[in-house]
């Protein structure tokens, strides 16, 4: 069992009288041991996220395109509903098998999937 600390810093400015700034702080006690850490090249046709299969249950799971240029689109096989525009990141909790699809040209893909 182990705590996944997960922070976000949220600062907007559109204008001097309207402004946001807010810190965001959540720890997860995950009751599971395995993660997972990789970057793998997505192509133009879907493909498994790849050592997320080797999470028994997986949990949260943080992605970043690290592309300069294309999107990434991640979700369950069919479904995409995540989309990473270049130098984009998200964090949200799986329900399922992995799967990410790439738009124009092949991206690179940094992942960690934590067990549930």
């Amino acid at each position: 069992m182990a705590d996944l600390r997960l922070k976000l810093k949220v600062n907007y400015n559109p204008t001097t009288e309207d402004s946001v700034s807010k810190l965001l702080e959540k720890i997860v006690t995950i009751t599971g041991t395995e993660f997972t850490h990789s970057v793998q090249s997505i192509g133009l046709t879907e493909e498994a996220i790849e050592d997320s299969s080797d999470i028994a249950t997986p949990g949260f799971c943080i992605f970043r395109n690290l592309d300069t240029t294309n999107y990434i689109e991640i979700g369950l096989t069919g479904s995409y509903p995540t989309k990473l525009k270049a130098g984009e990141f998200c964090v949200f909790r799986a329900n399922g098998a992995l799967f990410a699809i790439a738009d124009t040209a092949a991206c690179r893909l940094e992942y960690w999937v934590f067990e549930d």
